[in-house]
Order: C-alpha cells, then sequence, then structure tokens
C-alpha cells in the first residue's frame, strides 16, 4: 500500500508524504527515547520472571544487543553491605 492507509474495508484514504526530507531531530530523539522505555520495561520484566542470575543478566545484554544494537555491556551492582558498586 504505497501512500495509501485502509479506513475502512474496501476503502483507503491518501497519506502526504514529504519524500526527501530528513526526519526532524525531535522525531528521531522520541523515537530512540521511546525504544529506551521499551528495553527498560523489558529488562524489569526479566529481573522479575527468574532467580537465576548469570541467565537474567545474559538476557538483559541480550535485549540491550537485539533492541538498541549495543554490542558489548556490563552489569553492576551496588553492594548493599559495603555500598560499593561491583561488576
Amino acid at each position: 500500500m504505497n501512500g495509501v492507509v485502509p479506513i475502512i474495508p474496501g476503502r483507503a484514504v491518501p497519506i502526504k508524504k514529504t519524500q526527501g526530507s530528513p526526519p526532524d531531530k525531535l522525531v528521531i530523539s522520541l523515537e530512540r527515547k521511546l525504544k529506551e522505555f521499551t528495553v527498560l520495561y523489558e529488562i524489569s520484566q526479566l529481573i522479575g520472571s527468574s532467580f537465576d542470575c548469570r541467565k537474567i543478566f545474559s538476557d538483559i545484554l541480550n535485549t540491550f544487543h537485539s533492541r538498541l544494537g549495543m554490542n558489548r555491556g556490563t552489569v553492576t551492582l551496588l553492594n548493599p553491605v559495603t555500598g560499593e558498586l561491583e561488576i
């Protein structure tokens, strides 16, 4: 469907396109933020899904890779006893 969106089955409404114009910086920024919030939500679901830390951390890093294209990362945790960050 090239430039047409079906509204009612059997009917279509044309869409006005501005071909060649670069995407607005605000739109790009908002799309990136939406991806980031979606990833954070998915990660929150992973954290609550299992008690196997190694599996969860692996799944978290895989989510960052598949959704945001990140190739490297570390998981850093706060040690509640010492107050220090640990990798």
